[in-house]
């Protein structure tokens, strides 16, 4: 059902876990932030940069490998157009975790800083930039499951989203679908938001999966949440009080003026939502007939036909 939790099941049979960590490495997120951690500079706790980011990140898989020598850890970097692999605990040489994640990120980021240089001015790809390709990296992350999954080499597989970027409307459907495609292969996505902001669709995504949602208002403290919550794994959860989420905005955003609302109007060829009726839609071109009674569609109808057109 696509309105409620992900069904219970009986407690898997071993406490070996497959984690795949997305990890929002957006560098024109963390310049900003930055820019608020040195007007601040306060040091309680509220600010963190990339590097200390990394460096707690690091410490978890590290973690999450010496609770069990059977468990596997995958981490991606995902900004606002590539999701790359950082580390894979399956690979040969890869006992160093913090030498081999360093220098993919080093070497993913100088790509990335060659990619915009040649693209287009500053001014015409910030709003591109800002967000991150979040709807890519679940479905990078979820293919990679299917796949060990059929290589019978998968132990409990879970995915942690650790997310700086706002959300973006314009990721709203895909990421709905890989949502909904997680809750089907029952892989739950935990979710990790650095800051006050919170993220509807990772509410969405931990909600509708069986994952955990955590807020963290206090990003400075990432590896003691990390350790705390997210090292827990399927097989020990039953047993637990889990973090809850304390409510589940399900609202979707408009991709006209990108502000959450009750009711919209929804392109009927690719599902784009806007909060007024559209002559042309904005995402496909498609046009409407200004004689049609337009079709409007509260929340709920929107989650039904989104999980009815995948």
């Amino acid at each position: 059902k696509a309105g409620g939790r992900m069904a219970a099941t009986a407690a898997p049979a071993t406490d070996a876990s497959t984690v795949v960590i997305l990890l929002d490495v957006n560098p024109w997120t963390w310049h900003k932030l930055d820019e608020g951690r040195s007007s601040s500079a306060t040091g309680d706790g509220t600010t963190l940069s990339l590097q200390e980011c990394v460096e707690q990140v690091v410490a978890f898989v590290k973690a999450l490998l010496m609770l069990n020598g059977a468990n596997s850890v995958l981490l991606y970097g995902f900004s606002g157009d590539r999701c790359d692999v950082l580390y894979d605990s399956r690979e040969p040489d890869q006992s160093e975790v913090r030498t081999v994640v360093i220098s993919a990120l080093l070497r993913t980021q100088k790509e990335r800083s060659s990619e915009v240089s040649r693209g287009a001015p500053a001014s015409s790809r910030e709003g591109h930039l800002s967000s991150s390709a979040l709807d890519s990296a679940l479905t990078i992350a979820l293919c990679r499951i299917q796949r060990l999954k059929r290589e019978k080499i998968c132990s409990n597989p879970r995915v942690l989203c650790i997310q700086a970027s706002q959300d973006s409307p314009r990721q709203y459907v895909p990421t709905m679908n890989a949502i909904f495609a997680a809750q089907r292969a029952m892989v739950p996505i935990d979710v990790c938001v650095l800051g006050t902001a919170e993220s509807s669709l990772l509410q969405q995504a931990s909600f509708l999966s069986g994952g955990v949602y955590q807020n963290i208002a206090y990003p400075g403290g990432l590896l003691q949440y990390l350790i705390s919550v997210f090292a827990i794994d399927l097989y020990t959860r039953p047993n637990l009080h889990m973090p809850q989420p304390g409510g589940v905005d399900f609202r979707a955003s408009c991709f006209c003026h990108q502000k959450a609302v009750d009711v919209g109007f929804v392109c009927s060829v690719c599902l784009s939502i806007f909060c007024s009726r559209m002559a042309e839609c904005s995402t496909c071109g498609a046009k409407f007939n200004p004689t049609d009674e337009p079709k409007k569609l509260n929340e709920a109808a929107l989650l039904k036909e989104i999980h009815a057109a995948k």
